[in-house]
């Protein structure tokens, strides 16, 4: 059986305490980061204003305006959801690992 001393080198250096605990329980080092996986679904009732946000957020983000404005418009609906809820800058304390969006249709 290993010491728990004898396993002080391997701790995770991420010092999340429930990666420290996996590794006080299993001996595993590897950091053990919770996923969470969030689901928006949105009506967007003014197109353009939505596709302004996407431009202003893209600029933001250091996106040519020009390419901003052609790229999204209130004809890529997606693209600007993405834009909007996953820019380039994932907040503090996360990392957004993908994101999608599809166009439901017509629904009123």
């Amino acid at each position: 059986m290993t010491e728990v001393t004898d396993l002080q080198s391997e701790s995770p250096a991420c010092g999340h305490s429930a990666c420290r605990q996996n590794w006080i329980d299993t001996g595993e080092s590897e950091c053990v980061q919770p996923q969470v996986d969030v689901t928006l679904h949105l009506r967007v009732y003014d197109p353009y204003k939505f596709a302004a946000a996407a431009v202003a957020q893209a600029i933001k983000d250091g996106v040519d305006p020009e390419e901003a404005a052609s790229t999204y418009t209130e004809d890529n609906l997606t693209g600007c959801a993405r834009m909007i809820f996953d820019p380039g800058q994932s907040p503090p304390g996360c990392q957004i690992e993908d994101s999608s969006a599809i166009e439901a249709g017509d629904v009123g």
